[in-house]
């Protein structure tokens, strides 16, 4: 009986010891329910610091020796069409961009293979507060990713990287109609490209139209809507030149958001605008920037906010694209043409049949020339085209880009919280030990 119990304590001092020693493998090693994904092998870690950490829980760190491009991440279930919000704490040290070009590159939060992505935290900074909000849209499941890097091709990283405090809240859409514009004018654009340069600036009379459209736009967008939208709009003039353009078979080359980043962040990070108008002259009657013919761009998207390129037109352009009553009535056509883009997009991300906008001829309008297809765009907002009442439904005036008051009763969710059982603890670290932390 006595060597019976002296087994028996044996066993379980042996046992006690045996957890201890995991449960201090996993304070270590242990991800939790998070997988890990690298783009080159050997040269990350990823461990679990007690040493670095904002708050009581170890934080998670991610050090890339050589460049990168390294995240942990976790599949999480979501209600469609609901916004969420993300934040985290995030500490560097030393961590440098492969190829400057892609400034978005460092520590983050990003949702994998889709655009939504926090700004990057670079070099070597203290703990700070990192935020991602998105729509989870037709989603019922994406994958959340706490990332070390880019671009898996040119954004690669190299440095140390602490995320610490994540979190996920589940928030609300109100029924706010008022969509808030920015109009960004770049009086100036210096580019080099295929060895020749090309320099332009916008004249008073440019600016002087440009107000006078973005004026008429928000009048525009409240009448043709039946008031199911309202417009407040703010004109930022830029004089720092653009000296980058991007380049597409089908558009020629055009200003992408990473083009003007730069001059625009510290505008948008202060201001909660919904939609973004960048405005400049890429040629005049002696010379062109090699573009497509284009005199605006939408669809496009900078941190889930619309993103639209307006190209001031010269004398020779078509009469109809001089913004001037006396030869067109409906001067501020493209800036609604480019703006009905986003809620094309949103309206088809959200689940919601349009027509296309550019089929306006399929449904019998046509372009006047005084005003346009200034029929078919009110039609296309109040959802009255054909027999069958195609177009816009009123919701999506209100699917606008988030913000903090989508979660001002927002819901706590538990998906990024550590893992407590012991012998959850124990089949992890196995299988983390499997897949090697030096990956």
């Amino acid at each position: 009986m006595k060597r019976f119990l002296k087994n028996v304590l044996f066993l379980a001092f042996f046992a006690l010891i045996a957890i201890f020693v995991m449960n201090s493998v996993y304070k270590r090693i242990g991800y939790g329910y998070f997988k890990k994904a690298i783009s080159r092998s050997g040269v990350t870690f990823f461990t679990r610091d007690n040493k670095i950490k904002y708050s009581d829980m170890n934080s998670y760190k991610i050090e890339n020796k050589d460049y990168n491009n390294a995240t942990f991440y976790k599949k999480i279930k979501l209600k469609k069409n609901t916004p969420y919000k993300i934040t985290c704490m995030i500490k560097t040290e030393g961590v440098e961009i492969l190829n400057k070009r892609y400034e978005n590159s460092g520590a983050k939060i990003s949702i994998l293979d889709t655009i939504e992505q926090s700004e990057a935290v670079t070099g070597t900074k203290d703990w700070q507060k990192v935020t991602l909000m998105f729509n989870s849209k037709q989603n019922e499941e994406l994958n959340v990713g706490f990332m070390l890097g880019g671009d898996s091709n040119s954004g690669n990283v190299r440095g140390t990287a602490w995320f610490s405090d994540l979190k996920i809240e589940e928030g609300n859409y109100d029924e706010e109609n008022n969509w808030n514009f920015a109009c960004f004018i770049f009086k100036n654009v210096d580019v080099n490209l295929l060895d020749t340069n090309y320099s332009y600036s916008m004249s008073n009379k440019d600016i002087n139209q440009i107000e006078s459209c973005m004026d008429r736009f928000k009048n525009s967008c409240q009448e043709m809507s039946n008031n199911k939208m309202s417009v407040t709009y703010r004109i930022i003039e830029i004089n720092e030149p653009i000296t980058e353009l991007s380049y597409d078979e089908n558009k020629g080359y055009y200003i992408d958001p990473k083009n003007v980043s730069k001059q625009v962040d510290k505008y948008i990070n202060s201001e909660n605008f919904d939609h973004i108008f960048v405005c400049t002259r890429l040629n005049d009657d002696k010379s062109s920037i090699p573009i497509k013919n284009w005199i605006g761009l939408g669809g496009m998207e900078y941190r889930e906010k619309g993103f639209s390129n307006i190209r001031m037109p010269t004398l020779s352009t078509s009469t109809q694209y001089i913004y001037n009553e006396k030869n067109n009535q409906f001067p501020e056509e493209v800036f609604i043409h480019e703006f009905l883009h986003t809620l094309e997009r949103n309206a088809e991300k959200f689940g919601y049949s349009v027509p296309a906008l550019h089929d306006n001829e399929n449904y019998g309008y046509s372009k006047t020339e005084f005003n346009g297809l200034y029929n078919w765009y009110k039609d296309y907002m109040n959802k009255n085209i054909g027999t069958e009442k195609m177009g816009l439904d009123e919701e999506i005036y209100m699917l606008k880009p988030l913000d903090d008051d989508n979660f001002i009763n927002s819901k706590d969710l538990n998906e990024f919280e550590d893992v407590k059982n012991i012998w959850e603890r124990l089949k992890l670290v196995l299988k983390t030990m499997q897949w090697s932390t030096n990956s």
